[in-house]
């Protein structure tokens, strides 16, 4: 071996660290390679089985927090209290001091047996509070030629709509006070105005029928009219024995119009001399789906659409299992049958809460139940129906 060759093979000790550092490093890449290879492959099939399951909780969870939403919804629908705090009082009406009492009644509950709420109501005379209107109030003195002398005798029933009272604020959705109220009294009509339950200075029962059990507090209404007029104290400051007990008539807008018609169709003894509706709806399930556009469209404003149907329909079934009773039964269209008293219908052709169509099927089973009228034999029975249709929105009729 040559010297050149010994030099070559002798090596620095540091280099000698270096190749064996190497080797080491070598081996552990190559264990860490094997290690890698012998972990087992996850199949495709396996991850598209693990995102479809992920998916799959998310659309669960999504399915849930949105029936617990429009359980929400529905729950704030049904008992969301109904008594505003704006009632205007009669001696707001043109600062005259309007001739009224405050009455009050019993009425049966309707759910819970041998229970009873208390209605709150306003009685007008109409000889003094008529002459008080022309005199103060110049708005009104255009309605003095309806004045018929006639009617002193008579009374209507006031039966507000949903979600309002018997003396909602001037100007305010055209409250029962101003709209209603003194006509009657201008034309001579001595008026009751009452409050549902649920709503005004009423108490509250089961939450708010749209007429079911709301009829009980007009005819527990009407009880009391007849009561005060064939037992009037004369020494008392309320004296109704001038009255007619035959002459007692209803008028109702929307809830309360559907009210009235309900109201009339329980009249087996014939109490309702003719009652008069503006507004009202012959079926709840119906209006229900237009109110709830009308009140309730949160994609109308930023994508000018409405909100569908079936999404409507499922508030409605989520409404109808929560209630503490069955909502489809409160249809006034299907008991018109049994009213035996005159009929007035007004509508407006622009509403959007109660639409026209309902007006049409409550003329049509009117004009249905005079067949049925014509094949009785009661005395003094008019089947008779009037209606008058206006341009305008709900309740824009008076």
């Amino acid at each position: 071996m040559t010297k050149r060759a010994k030099k070559h093979n002798k090596q620095h000790p540091q280099q000698q660290h270096n190749k064996q550092h190497n080797h080491h490093n070598n081996n552990n890449n190559n264990n860490n390679n094997n290690n890698n290879n012998n972990k087992p492959v996850l199949p495709r099939k396996s991850l598209s089985n693990t995102r479809a399951f992920k998916c799959g909780v998310c659309l669960i969870f999504t399915a849930l927090t949105t029936q617990v939403l429009l359980y929400a919804v529905s729950y704030a629908l049904i008992y969301s209290t109904r008594h505003l705090d704006v009632n205007t009082y009669p001696e707001l009406v043109c600062d005259a001091p309007l001739l009224y009492h405050n009455i009050s009644y019993l009425s049966k509950n309707g759910v819970i047996a041998d229970s009873y709420i208390n209605i709150s109501g306003w009685f007008f005379e109409n000889t003094k509070s008529q002459e008080i209107l022309f005199e103060k109030c110049e708005v009104y003195r255009k309605l003095c030629n309806i004045y018929n002398a006639s009617n002193n005798n008579a009374t209507i029933l006031v039966v507000h709509g949903h979600g309002v009272n018997k003396g909602v604020a001037l100007g305010e959705r055209n409250g029962v006070l101003e709209k209603a109220v003194i006509p009657f009294l201008m034309a001579g009509y001595n008026v009751l105005a009452i409050d549902l339950r649920n709503h005004g200075m009423s108490e509250d029962a089961q939450p708010v029928s749209l007429g079911r059990y709301e009829y009980l507090d007009v005819q527990a209404g009407i009880d009391w009219l007849r009561g005060q007029i064939l037992h009037s104290d004369k020494s008392s400051n309320l004296d109704l024995s001038r009255l007619d007990v035959d002459r007692i008539a209803l008028w109702g807008e929307s809830m309360g119009g559907a009210t009235v018609l309900i109201t009339a169709a329980n009249d087996n003894d014939h109490h309702i001399s003719a009652i008069a509706t503006e507004s009202s709806f012959g079926s709840a399930k119906e209006t229900f789906s237009s109110w709830l556009l009308s009140h309730f469209n949160p994609l109308k404003a930023p994508f000018g659409i409405d909100v569908p149907i079936w999404l409507i329909d499922y508030i409605w079934r989520c409404i109808t299992t929560i209630f503490p009773y069955e909502l489809l039964d409160v249809r006034p269209v299907d008991m018109i049958q049994n009213i035996t008293c005159p009929m007035f219908v007004m509508h407006g052709h622009d509403d959007t809460i109660v639409p026209f169509s309902h007006s049409g099927l409550i003329i049509n089973a009117a004009n249905e139940r005079k067949k049925i009228c014509r094949k009785r034999t009661l005395k003094n029975i008019e089947c008779v129906v009037k209606s008058i249709f206006y341009k305008g929105g709900h309740v824009d009729g008076l």
